[in-house]
C-alpha cells in the first residue's frame, strides 16, 4: 500500500513539474514576445528621432530660404525706389526741358504698379483694361461658359459641375450637378440649358433645363448623341455644333422652340473640329476651333433663310453657300478661346512655342489686331462677355498649371 500511495505521490509530482514546464515556456514565449515589441518600439522610436531631424533640417532649410527671398525682396524694393526717385528725376528733366510745369506730365502708372493693366490700342485709339477678381471655387479648363447678363455661368470640361457667378456681387456658387458631364450652355427664354453630354459610358442626346434648382428635361433630345459641343442661341432656335462621340463631328442641329423639333442645319464643308466653341457678334456667326492653329468659319445670320421643303414636311435651314474661312491667325497660336468684345470676334490667350501667352486679339477689318493683354497667360481659359465692352474670363493652363484666377477685361 505505501508503494501505491508513493506511486501515487509521484505521479502528481510529474504532472505538476510538467505544468511548470508548459508555464515556463510559455512565460519564455512572452518574455521573447516582449522582448520583440521592444525592440520594435525602440526601432520604431529611432525612426522618428530621425525622421524628426529630417523635418527640423528642412524646416531649417525652408527658414533660411524665406530668409533670403526676404533679402531678395527688400533688394528688389529698393530697386524700385531707385527706379521710382530716377523716374521723378526723369519727368522733372523732361518738363524743365519743355518748360512746363511738373504736375503737366504724366507718366502710366501701369507701367511701374500692380493697377489694373492698361494697353492702348493705336488701332481704334481705345484703352484695354484687365483685372483680377476674386478667385474661382477651382481650376477650370475648357468645358462651355454663358451669360444672361446678371450670371455667368461655367460648367469645366470633363466634369458635370455647374458653377453661377454674380456678376455685380462677384460671388461664385456651386449649383446642382447636371445629369451628365461635359455639356454645352446657353441661355433660352432667361433658363439655363445643358445640351447633350456623356454618362459613364454613353454619350447623351438630351437636353435638360435647370428650373427650381433641379435639372428637368423638357425639350426633345437631339438626333445625334454628342458631348462638348458648341452651342447657340439665334432668336427663337438653339444651333448644336459638332462635338465628341467617340471622334470629333461635324454635324450641326438646330431646335426651333416654337415648334419644339429638332431640324438638321447644313452648313457646308464643314470638317470636324475639336473641342468647337461658337459665338455670335453682331450679326455674325463664328464658329471656331481651339485645338488647331485657328480652323474657323463665320457667316451672317442675313443668310439663314426659311425654306419649305415637301420632302421632309417641315422648314429646313440651308447657309452651305455662306460659310467663309475666318483670317489666318499669323502668331500661329493654338488652344485660344473665342469671345466678343464690342461686337468683334476676339482671341484670348492661347499657347505658342509650347508656353502660354497673354495676348488678346481682335478682328479688325479682316486682320487680327493686338488690342491687349490679361494679367495672367493663360490657354484653354472659358471667357464670356458680360456686357457689350467686358470679358469675364475664367481658369485655363497657365505657367504653373491649371489656373483657378479670374479677370475682368474691358475695352473703353
Amino acid at each position: 500500500m505505501n508503494d501505491t500511495l508513493w506511486c501515487l505521490q509521484e505521479t502528481e509530482l510529474s504532472q505538476q513539474l510538467h505544468s511548470s514546464e508548459t508555464e515556463k515556456q510559455t512565460i519564455r514565449k512572452q518574455l521573447t514576445s516582449s522582448q520583440r515589441w521592444i525592440q520594435e518600439l525602440r526601432e520604431q522610436e529611432a525612426g522618428l528621432v530621425e525622421a524628426t531631424n529630417r523635418a527640423q533640417q528642412q524646416l531649417r532649410q525652408k527658414e533660411e530660404h524665406l530668409q533670403s527671398s526676404e533679402a531678395l525682396v527688400a533688394d528688389f524694393q529698393k530697386a524700385l525706389q531707385q527706379r521710382d526717385s530716377e523716374v521723378e528725376a526723369l519727368k522733372k528733366q523732361i518738363n524743365s526741358s519743355r518748360g512746363v510745369a511738373t504736375t503737366e506730365y504724366e507718366i502710366p502708372k501701369s507701367l511701374f504698379s500692380t493697377q489694373p493693366y492698361y494697353h492702348q490700342d493705336v488701332h481704334s485709339s481705345r484703352k484695354f483694361q484687365c483685372r483680377l477678381l476674386q478667385t474661382a471655387p477651382r481650376g477650370m479648363t475648357r468645358g462651355s461658359a454663358t451669360s444672361d447678363g446678371q450670371f455667368a455661368y461655367f460648367t469645366p470640361s470633363g466634369t458635370n459641375l455647374v458653377y453661377r457667378y454674380k456678376l455685380r456681387a462677384e460671388i461664385w456658387e456651386r449649383l446642382p450637378s447636371c445629369p451628365q458631364r461635359d455639356s454645352g450652355l446657353a441661355i433660352v427664354n432667361g433658363e439655363l440649358l445643358a445640351v447633350g453630354g456623356k454618362y459613364v459610358s454613353y454619350y447623351a442626346n438630351k437636353i435638360f433645363t435647370l428650373r427650381q434648382m433641379k435639372w428637368v428635361e423638357e425639350y426633345p433630345p437631339m438626333i445625334t448623341a454628342r458631348s462638348c459641343p458648341a452651342v447657340v442661341s439665334i432668336s427663337d432656335c438653339i444651333v448644336a455644333i459638332g462635338g465628341y462621340a467617340g471622334i470629333w463631328i461635324s454635324s450641326v442641329e438646330l431646335l426651333n422652340l416654337r415648334g419644339e423639333l429638332w431640324e438638321w442645319l447644313e452648313m457646308g464643308d464643314l470638317r470636324p473640329l475639336r473641342n468647337p466653341s461658337a459665338l455670335i457678334c453682331g450679326e455674325e456667326l463664328y464658329i471656331i476651333e481651339s485645338d488647331s492653329y485657328l480652323q474657323g468659319y463665320s457667316f451672317s445670320l442675313k443668310n439663314l433663310p426659311y425654306i419649305s421643303s415637301s420632302v421632309y414636311g417641315h422648314l429646313q435651314y440651308d447657309i452651305s453657300y455662306s460659310l467663309r474661312p475666318l483670317p489666318h491667325f499669323s502668331l500661329k497660336a493654338n488652344s485660344v478661346t473665342a469671345a466678343s468684345l464690342r461686337g468683334k470676334l476676339v482671341l484670348i490667350g492661347g499657347e505658342r512655342l509650347g508656353s502660354p501667352v497673354s495676348t488678346i486679339h481682335q478682328l479688325q477689318g479682316g486682320q487680327w489686331v493686338e488690342i491687349g493683354n490679361m494679367r495672367n497667360a493663360r490657354k484653354n481659359c472659358l471667357a464670356i462677355n458680360i456686357s457689350e465692352e467686358k470679358i469675364l474670363i475664367v481658369g485655363g493652363v497657365g505657367r504653373r498649371g491649371v489656373e483657378n484666377s479670374v479677370e475682368e477685361c474691358s475695352s473703353s
